[in-house]
């Protein structure tokens, strides 16, 4: 069972222009739960689940149970 997920979100640009892309490490086990806690930080993002994390990219970020890691977002 995986012990967290890649996340990936697109959302609109509060400054105009292209839309902001986003790549989070969430460390939960439920897949749905990581989208909502990401959904929940960026509330008028579309938020997906990518694939499962691996054990190393948690640990090499550590990344602690019901954490989310901002890996990147920008265009």
């Amino acid at each position: 069972m995986a012990k967290g997920w890649n996340i990936v979100t697109e959302r609109p640009d509060p400054k105009g222009g292209s839309d902001l892309r986003g790549c989070f490490l969430v460390a939960v086990a439920d897949k749905s739960t990581a989208i909502a806690l990401v959904q929940s930080r960026l509330p008028d993002a579309r938020v997906s689940a990518d694939s499962e994390a691996s054990a190393e990219a948690l640990e090499t970020y550590a990344v602690r149970p019901g954490e989310v890691f901002v890996l990147v977002e920008g265009k």
